[in-house]
């Protein structure tokens, strides 16, 4: 049975905004790797925003919000208020 709400999923996220943050510093620097890849910037955004992250960390977010979503955790807010910004290529 999925775990409900709770501090489960405060670790989730935490861990998915950490490895978000290397996926994008992999993104800079001299000789880095172009950020084709797009994730969502956050696993409870309910826009579901996408932003421009590294290749080879992209199978990371996806476990992390594979495991978020199959934990049953809520989105914050419940509905999308706001607009998305289409990310580009770094």
């Amino acid at each position: 049975m999925a775990q409900p709400s709770g501090s489960g999923c405060t670790a989730i996220r935490q861990d998915y905004q950490a490895a978000l943050i290397k996926a994008q510093v992999a993104c800079t620097g001299t000789g880095a790797p172009i950020c084709t890849a797009r994730r969502v910037a956050a696993p409870d955004d309910a826009c579901h925003c996408q932003v421009a992250v590294d290749p080879a960390h992209a199978a990371t977010l996806d476990a992390l919000l594979a495991k978020f979503q199959s934990n049953t955790c809520s989105f914050e807010p419940l509905f999308c208020t706001k607009a998305c910004i289409i990310p580009v290529d770094r």
